[in-house]
């Protein structure tokens, strides 16, 4: 963990050799940026998983129920819904722990 007497909170970034830092302001314990990396855990595994090997590929997304999307830091399972015809708000919605997605004919 770095000071700095310009931050004001704690930051958290995930260096490109896939290390961790973090900076905060001076008044900060050192129990805080460990807090925060147990509460960022999901965030900062979506971002160790941006930085891997160029030469590795991410498997195609399928877009089915059940497949699993981080969205804001968190893992959310798809699910696919049919829609009223006369629904034409049909768009992505976060329901708990699942992302919704209404597909018209189902």
């Amino acid at each position: 963990m770095s000071v700095s007497p310009r931050r004001r909170s704690v930051r958290l970034t995930v260096e490109r050799d896939a290390s961790v830092t973090a900076v905060a302001p001076p008044q900060v314990t050192r129990a805080e940026p460990a807090r925060m990396v147990e509460a960022k855990r999901s965030w900062l595994y979506g971002k160790l998983v941006e930085r891997r090997e160029p030469g590795e590929s991410r498997p195609p997304r399928e877009y089915v129920s059940g497949e699993r999307f981080l969205y804001l830091g968190r893992s959310y399972r798809l699910r696919i819904v049919g829609s009223a015809a006369e629904d034409r708000r049909e768009r992505l919605r976060r329901l708990g722990p699942d992302l919704w997605l209404p597909v018209e004919g189902r």
